[in-house]
């Protein structure tokens, strides 16, 4: 992926930054299909976690669609393959939600919101963020 070739550039918000980042998330979108097609669990588990750490710094209320399809298409495949990768799947479904909202779409963000709360997962305290 280009994102190594960022240098120090990778923690700084830039437009080559977020292009970057935004291109690599395509790329895992069609290896994520690739593995879902395969049937490894194993692949779909790195690349959804590998999908989710790039994504964290695209997700800003701007830039967010851009890492939308990808995350919706990951929490779709652990969710396929029953993942009791619970922190991840929560945090992707509650991810996609937030993209709804911002889309206006909120009878689909109050899914995304159930399938994450539905999980068997309880974030530690000292991690919980309050709005």
């Amino acid at each position: 992926l280009n994102v190594l070739g960022l240098g120090e550039e990778v923690e700084l918000y830039t437009k080559k930054m977020v292009d970057t980042r935004v291109d690599a998330l395509q790329r895992l979108d069609k290896a994520l299909i690739t593995a879902s097609r395969a049937n490894d669990p194993e692949v779909v588990h790195e690349v959804c976690a590998l999908a989710w750490t790039l994504a964290l710094p695209v997700l800003q209320p701007n830039l967010r669609k851009q890492a939308k399809r990808t995350l919706q298409s990951c929490s779709k495949a652990l969710e396929d393959i029953r993942s009791p990768l619970h922190e991840l799947r929560a945090q992707l479904h509650l991810e996609v939600a937030r993209c709804d909202i911002a889309d206006d779409l909120y009878a689909a963000a109050a899914i995304q919101v159930q399938k994450g709360l539905a999980l068997d997962y309880s974030a530690p305290e000292d991690r919980i963020v309050e709005y």
